[in-house]
């Protein structure tokens, strides 16, 4: 699952192996349920805290410089969160 091989499992990793492994596009139940695995608050966005959260629980130790690195690459509105629609988009691309 490490695939650029640095020790650790990123977002982008997990969800390019969750991606190979169901070889199939997810409904958008699914979506929304994965979204909200996410959305510990149910705020309707992804913060960098709750990313962070999930990956602990995960047992992936990742630096907020990580974090922040994804939240770069994903969040395309710049507003500091994830989106249900940025998710998604993100998803649909690996």
């Amino acid at each position: 699952m490490d695939i650029d091989g640095n020790g650790s499992v990123e977002f982008d990793e997990f969800v390019k192996v969750m991606k190979n492994v169901y070889e199939r596009k997810f409904t958008d139940d699914e979506m929304r349920r994965a979204f909200k695995c996410f959305d510990m608050d149910n705020s309707g966005y992804i913060t960098a805290s709750e990313l962070h959260e999930v990956l602990r629980r995960l047992n992936r130790d990742v630096s907020e410089r990580r974090i922040n690195e994804v939240l770069g690459e994903v969040d395309t509105d710049h507003d500091g969160k994830i989106s249900y629609e940025e998710f998604v988009r993100i998803i649909q691309q690996t």
